[in-house]
C-alpha cells in the first residue's frame, strides 16, 4: 500500500479519533527510534527529545540503557502536544549523526532512516487498534 493510500485510509478510519491516532502514531515512531538506538552507556538513548512547533535544543545529562525513562518522557510530551502542527523527535548529541550512518555495529543502517521506512506500518498498527 502506498503512503498516500495509508494516509487516506487513516483519515477515513480515524474520524473523531484523529487526534488520539496522531499522538499514538507519533509515539510509535518515537518508540521505534529510541529502541533502535545502539547502547554503549545509554546516553544516546536518553537524549531523544520531543519538540512541539520547534526543534529541541541542547543535550541531556544522564543515561537510559533500557530506554524506558526516555519513552515515558516522550510519551508525556507527545500526549500534551498540539495535533496538526509540526513536531520533532530529535537527538542533539554530537555523535548522533554518526550513529545514524553506521558508526555502531549495533545499528549499521541507522535508527531514523529505518523507522521512516516503517512509518506506514506504524500508522496501520494504530488505526487497526480503532477496530478493537
Amino acid at each position: 500500500m502506498s503512503f498516500a493510500l495509508d494516509l487516506k485510509k487513516f483519515a477515513e478510519k480515524a474520524g473523531a479519533n484523529a487526534e488520539q491516532v496522531v499522538r499514538k502514531a507519533t509515539f510509535e515512531v518515537a518508540r521505534s527510534v529510541v529502541m533502535k538506538t545502539p547502547v554503549d552507556t545509554g546516553r544516546a538513548r536518553s537524549n531523544w527529545q520531543f519538540g512541539d512547533g520547534e526543534m529541541p535544543a541542547g543535550t541531556l545529562d544522564g543515561v537510559d540503557p533500557q530506554g524506558s525513562a526516555t519513552l515515558t518522557k516522550l510519551s508525556a510530551a507527545i500526549m500534551q502536544s498540539r495535533v496538526g502542527g509540526v513536531t520533532y523527535v530529535a537527538n542533539n548529541l554530537p555523535y548522533a549523526l554518526r550513529l545514524e550512518y553506521g558508526w555502531s555495529q549495533q545499528a549499521p543502517s541507522g535508527m531514523v532512516r529505518n523507522t521512516l521506512t516503517e512509518f506506514g506500518q506504524h500508522v496501520r498498527k494504530v488505526t487497526g487498534e480503532l477496530d478493537k
